[in-house]
Parts: C-alpha cells; sequence; structure tokens
C-alpha cells in the first residue's frame, strides 16, 4: 500500500531520494536540494513496500497559499496516479485556499487534469515551456 508522510532533510528516506537521483540533470538536482533546506518548507514522500517512489516540496509560506516547489515521481512508477496522492496529501495536510506551481511542457498533463490553471511564461530551457500553474480546492 503507498504511504505517503512528511519527512525533514535529516531523515534516512531524504537520503534515499538523494542516492535514487529522481533529476538526472545535475543543476536541477542542487537545485531541489538548495530548496529542501529553506524556511517554511515541508518535504513529502510517498513510500511504497519500503521504496520512495515520489517526493514533493511544499513552501508554506503563508497559511492560504502553497507554493508547490517539486512533485515528482521516479520515472518507472508515473502514470501510476502516485503524484494525483501525494497532491491529496498535501492539500488535506494544509488546507489551502490556493496552489502554486510552475510547470514543464512534460507535466502539463498532469496539472491540467487535475485541475490547475496554466498561463503560459514562455520558454524557460531550450525548446521547453513553463507555466505558471495555480489551482484552488473546492470546499
Amino acid at each position: 500500500m503507498l504511504e505517503i508522510k512528511k519527512i525533514s532533510t535529516d531523515s534516512p528516506e531524504y537520503e534515499n531520494i538523494k542516492a535514487k537521483q529522481f533529476f538526472n540533470d545535475a543543476e536541477l538536482s542542487a537545485a531541489i536540494n538548495n530548496i529542501c533546506c529553506g524556511d517554511n518548507i515541508q518535504l513529502y514522500i510517498a513510500e511504497k513496500d519500503g521504496e520512495v517512489r515520489g517526493f514533493a516540496v511544499a513552501n508554506h509560506a503563508t497559511p492560504d497559499v502553497i507554493s508547490l516547489l517539486a512533485l515528482s515521481v521516479a520515472p518507472e512508477h508515473r502514470g501510476s496516479g502516485i503524484a494525483t496522492a501525494m497532491l491529496n496529501y498535501i492539500l488535506e495536510d494544509t488546507n489551502p485556499k490556493a496552489v502554486v506551481a510552475e510547470a514543464l511542457d512534460d507535466s502539463i498533463g498532469f496539472f491540467t487534469k487535475y485541475g490547475f490553471y496554466l498561463n503560459d511564461l514562455g520558454e524557460k530551457h531550450p525548446g521547453k515551456h513553463a507555466y505558471y500553474a495555480t489551482y484552488r480546492p473546492v470546499k
């Protein structure tokens, strides 16, 4: 059964995330390491059978708005509902009025399907557009 839980950068699961290297890009991996140590940051993982299959990083800068800084699922487990389960958990845990995120081309399907509204920010990386994604949970 998939378990979603909060962790800290001191947790063994955090080391598992870094070792698994969800991101193949060294620059992006370094950026994730930097944001995980910031103020008002909460880390979440999705784990099954002792294996970390996904993680999320959320900035709780205000009680009303959560900034989703990362939402990643291990490539071999994508499309299995893990990202949706993690986002549902974050929404239940924080009860925000809105969620914001930056989405790239390869993730807009997920964000659109979940109900996020996307604003095109233009080309962020060569050949890839970025989008400002916003979501307001229905209460």
